[in-house]
């Protein structure tokens, strides 16, 4: 026998759910256009060089990941602008917000280009999440060079690989990863690889005077067998380092006696 009551009941709750939809429609809408607006990055691009950019000039945002301490820059998101008028440029970088993670630490890179030639770059680590409403202010300088002059690369946020230790050059060979290090400006931790194992401490930084120094460095514990590379000598050699210097994209560590010990290039840099 049919329960009349159950049947309009049913139906009750039917045309009440029908009611209810637009309502949840609408705020399935909303929470989309949320979820847009936090996966956005606002922020403004300027120089200080009197060099007005002629036509075609690119702009070109990128939100990259530097965590990662065996590889360079993952690039999460990219926005490429043709500028038309007068600096700062505005920009809003969209990116996938399930690609931000606890463990990334999350930079802007801002370049300009003119005709595929690299015009203008920031060269200092830029914050992608300042934890503020204020829009990311960038401030990129000139690469123009007047004889071998380059980009002078970051101290703090770049991939350095080593070049030379104690005089001899490094060369990393073809299934060998190489020798490197990052300064994480966030924590003020150094991460990096010796040859055999990795590596890990804390830093001070003088950017003024060019003073660096490391706490007693921390590594693994790897057995390698037939290491021509003494990473001992090496981490010895780092915990030496009183100064640095920065010439482009090379980089000296530099005793207090003044004695040049390591140096390395940037890899972070394009």
């Amino acid at each position: 026998m049919f329960n009349w009551k159950s049947i309009s009941l049913f139906a009750t709750v039917l045309t009440l759910a029908g009611c209810v939809q637009p309502n949840q429609s609408e705020a399935n809408a909303q929470q989309a256009q949320v979820t847009i607006k936090e996966a956005t990055i606002n922020g403004e691009v300027w120089y200080r060089e009197r060099i007005a950019l002629p036509e075609h000039a690119k702009l070109i945002i990128t939100l990259e990941d530097v965590a990662r301490q065996d590889v360079a820059a993952d690039v999460i998101a990219t926005n490429m602008l043709v500028l038309d008028k007068q600096q700062p440029w505005a920009f809003n970088l969209e990116y996938d917000a399930a690609k931000i993670t606890e463990k990334g630490r999350y930079v802007l890179r801002a370049r300009i280009e003119v005709n595929g030639q690299l015009k203008f770059i920031n060269t200092t680590s830029i914050p992608a999440f300042n934890n503020t409403d204020k829009p990311v202010r960038i401030m990129v300088s000139s690469v123009a060079k007047k004889s071998a002059q380059v980009v002078t690369a970051p101290l703090q946020g770049t991939y350095w690989k080593l070049d030379s230790f104690n005089g001899k050059a490094i060369k990393t060979g073809e299934n060998q990863k190489q020798v490197h290090f990052v300064l994480h400006d966030q924590d003020s931790k150094v991460a990096g690889f010796s040859g055999c194992n990795k590596f890990f401490a804390q830093y001070t930084v003088n950017e003024k005077a060019n003073e660096l120094e490391f706490s007693p460095l921390i590594s693994t514990k790897m057995a390698c067998i037939n290491q021509d590379f003494n990473e001992n000598d090496f981490l010895s050699a780092l915990s030496k380092t009183s100064q640095y210097k920065v010439n482009g994209q090379k980089l000296n560590f530099i005793t207090a006696e003044g004695k040049t010990l390591v140096t390395f290039s940037a890899v972070y840099l394009n």
